[in-house]
């Protein structure tokens, strides 16, 4: 196909060859589209100032109203501070690169699609590395912590084609988060099933025991009866 096609971009943006060897232009490195996707904006790190959504680095960040990036509801800063963590519920924990692991259930690596619990932690698996800040930012919005280890730092894909060819999946933590997600509910289950025996069991317990209670009660009249009944008996013949 031909790539005559001459860019005319607007500020902070770059001409690019897309997948379908057509020229488009693309934010530069370091810059993400706006919502209306007429401009470019600075990305930001947690804790730096935003502008709006959008230009939050990394994935389960906001801008706040205050202006600041930081965790979006239900997520809290990683132990490096770079990284938005699912918080940890019924005892699950969540570990992001580089935390701590033990590949079980209870603490297995968030990111699995591209980590492994090494010697109790975190790492990128295979052929992959550490994604560096340029990589995260040349990756944006794919929402990644490791990277081909043969990639240059910052190295870029090439943009998708804009005729609706050639498109890739994005890299995202969908799978990750439906993961966590079924792992909680298996555990919330488990527990309302626990408490639902837990009270069928006390119901039983509490049935048995007014059970033989009542049988006491009634041994307890009978012997009082027939004692009552001999005495009456006994008068009886002395009369």
């Amino acid at each position: 196909m031909s790539t005559s096609k001459v860019c005319e971009c607007a500020e902070n943006k770059e001409c690019e060859i897309d997948t379908c060897r057509e020229k488009q232009c693309r934010c530069v490195l370091g810059y993400a589209e706006s919502p209306d996707g007429k401009t470019c904006n600075k990305l930001a790190t947690l804790g730096e100032t935003c502008s709006n959504q959008t230009i939050c680095q990394g994935f389960n960040t906001r801008c706040t109203d205050s202006g600041v990036c930081d965790c979006a509801d239900g997520f809290e800063r990683s132990d490096n501070g770079r990284w938005c963590r699912l918080q940890s519920k019924f005892g699950i924990d969540f570990p992001l690169l580089g935390e701590k692991c033990n590949g079980g259930f209870f603490q297995d690596c968030y990111m699995f699609f591209e980590q492994t619990c090494i010697q109790g932690k975190c790492r990128c698996k295979g052929s992959l590395r550490d994604a560096s800040p340029e990589d995260i930012n040349a990756t944006f919005p794919d929402e990644i912590q490791c990277v081909e280890e043969s990639f240059k730092q910052g190295h870029r894909k090439p943009q998708p084609c804009t005729n609706g060819t050639g498109r890739r999946s994005p890299i995202d933590t969908k799978m990750a988060y439906e993961r966590a997600k079924s792992k909680i509910k298996r555990i919330q289950d488990i527990i309302i099933g626990s408490c639902v025996g837990s009270v069928a069991l006390l119901g039983i317990i509490i049935g048995i025991v007014a059970l033989i209670r009542w049988k006491r009660r009634g041994r307890e009249n009978f012997m009082d009866t027939s004692s009552t009944a001999s005495t009456d008996g006994q008068a009886s013949r002395y009369m």
